[in-house]
């Protein structure tokens, strides 16, 4: 990874207003947990493309995981929606949103929609289940940190749902 990380620099020195050398860093970086330096380029590459969806949406991502402005982080990730209506990634970001700024029925919608188009993606039952867990629900929380389970989260994910289902007890 860091070969690829440094080759895609080398390529966005080269066409530095090309946006899509800068992505793949962006994502490459984001990927390796460098929130941080993923942040500098998305941002970059709104300077270049406002309305980049995938620089939009990462970025409100991270700014919503970094404790960064979560109205431009929804700002980012509703531009980002309106470009790729379809994008159940940007639907996620959307909804996580929802949550930090404990808006727990926008975020319910969302995830509800969500699990009903994807209910293999652990990810999205996991949201879910902070969604309900937020709201006081911790039965059908549990069901769905379970659920999450089952579909074999990563271990990172995996981690985090554990430490949720031990809060829930």
């Amino acid at each position: 990874m860091p070969l690829a990380i440094e080759n895609f620099r080398k390529a966005k020195q080269l066409q530095p207003n090309n946006p899509d050398a800068a992505i793949w860093l962006a994502l490459l970086l984001h990927q390796t947990g460098r929130e941080a330096d993923a942040r500098v380029e998305y941002e970059q590459i709104l300077r270049l493309q406002s309305d980049n969806p995938v620089a939009l949406n990462n970025l409100a991502y991270v700014l919503a995981e970094q404790g960064g402005n979560l109205d431009v982080a929804l700002t980012y990730a509703q531009r980002a929606k309106q470009k790729l209506p379809q994008s159940l990634e940007i639907s996620d970001t959307l909804g996580w949103i929802y949550l930090k700024k404990n808006l727990r029925s926008n975020a319910m919608d969302i995830y509800n929609e969500l699990v009903a188009k994807a209910p293999q993606n652990s990810t999205f039952r996991f949201h879910r289940a902070m969604a309900l867990f937020q709201g006081g629900n911790r039965p059908e929380a549990r069901k769905e940190l379970e659920a999450a389970l089952r579909n074999k989260p990563g271990k990172e994910e995996e981690g985090k749902i554990r430490e949720l289902m031990q809060k829930i007890g």
